[in-house]
């Protein structure tokens, strides 16, 4: 999972949520009906007059999920599923896709996630004129916060605002989630759409302006009707795995136990204590303040990149050259799909084909390869 926020703690602007009881479903990403201690609306057991669609959206730095549930007032119709359709996977299911998006020189939206065909010249890299951006979420966290380094993030498209890029991902998001709800529910779907609850889940470590940018990211992507629309909790991904191990047995929670969860995810890793306060509905609290820091897997990436362009200065090229760009997107091609997942501390040296005939011995390449160590 890629984000958290801290549960409980004094009430947030309406939506945000705070403590509430959880009944998981499978799959860890969706929060079944429940008992909200804020509102005071019953919506599970015997009490509940009104049927229900709940949509979770993990929506991290380098990838993102979507899962439902529904449950008719009558309980004759109940389905959760996790979405594994999407725009441009042909006929491949995929339970997370990248959070990536390619804008053209205008500025408009040319692919997203696995959609990236028309994006992308017959090499594989993005087409002339065409900006591939990622991390974004990361910059909706800047405000406030001092332990991401804006430096080292991929910049944004002219004249967009970190809340401009995720909320054009998350409407792209929520395009494909509507055909496949459509697809998936039918009718129910077209009745039950303008009453869908959504969880949407932030890092634990994110201050209340980084969850402020999310949920206005959220609106503008068209998931609420207006500012006023109350239908959206931010929540921690903590929450959603303690709620998830609880449901599929993975740990024997009574009440009063404590768990320490940690998650490493692709911006941040986060570690946050909960107690068992209630087992049916299951429900947590907070036992201290959650901890974090941006070191999740795009923190090797930057730091691969850093290594990266201090061997291609010493290849010694004009300021621009086509040569070292090529170089710098065939070596970090190359580490994501091939050398972050297989490194070892084991002194292995990485040849990465960077297409030139030039020996440049001081940048470690020879005979068109340029080698890495773990030094």
């Amino acid at each position: 999972m890629q984000g958290q926020q801290l549960p409980g703690g004094p009430p947030g602007p309406p939506g945000y949520g705070g403590q509430q009881p959880y009944a998981p479903q499978q799959g860890g990403m969706v929060p079944a009906p429940y008992v909200s201690r804020t509102n005071a609306v019953e919506v599970e057991g015997a009490g509940r007059s009104k049927s229900q669609l709940i949509v979770g959206i993990d929506f991290g730095t380098t990838f993102s999920g979507v899962a439902f549930a529904f449950i008719s007032n009558d309980n004759a119709e109940a389905k959760e599923d996790i979405i594994t359709e999407w725009p441009g996977a042909g006929i491949y299911t995929k339970q997370k896709i990248p959070t990536v998006l390619y804008y053209d020189q205008y500025q408009k939206v040319v692919g997203w996630g696995p959609d990236i065909a028309d994006a992308l010249a017959p090499t594989g890299y993005p087409k002339p004129g065409v900006q591939k951006v990622e991390w974004f979420k990361l910059q909706l966290m800047l405000s406030g916060n001092t332990y991401i380094d804006p430096i080292n993030l991929p910049p944004l498209p002219p004249g967009k605002s970190e809340i401009d890029v995720a909320a054009d991902y998350l409407f792209k998001l929520r395009q494909a989630m509507r055909n496949q709800l459509q697809k998936s529910l039918g009718e129910v779907f077209n009745r039950e759409e303008r009453n869908i609850k959504y969880f949407l889940t932030v890092p634990a470590i994110w201050n209340d302006a980084g969850k402020a940018a999310t949920r206005a990211a959220a609106i503008q992507a068209g998931f609420l009707r207006d500012e006023n629309d109350n239908r959206l909790t931010l929540i921690t991904e903590p929450e959603a795995a303690a709620m998830f191990c609880a449901k599929a047995g993975l740990l024997n929670l009574k009440v009063h136990d404590a768990i320490l969860i940690v998650d490493c995810g692709g911006g941040t890793v986060d570690l946050i204590a909960y107690e068992v306060e209630e087992e049916s509905p299951f429900t947590v609290a907070e036992c201290t303040a959650g901890s974090g820091d941006s070191c999740g897997s795009t923190a090797l990436n930057r730091n691969f990149s850093n290594i990266l362009r201090t061997k291609i200065r010493k290849m010694k090229l004009p300021e621009g050259s086509r040569t070292a760009g090529r170089v710098y997107a065939k070596c970090i091609m190359d580490f994501e799909n091939r050398i972050k997942a297989d490194f070892r501390n084991n002194n292995q040296k990485w040849a990465v084909d960077v297409g030139i005939e030039a020996e440049f011995p001081d940048a470690g390449i020879e005979e068109g390869y340029m080698t890495f160590t773990n030094e």
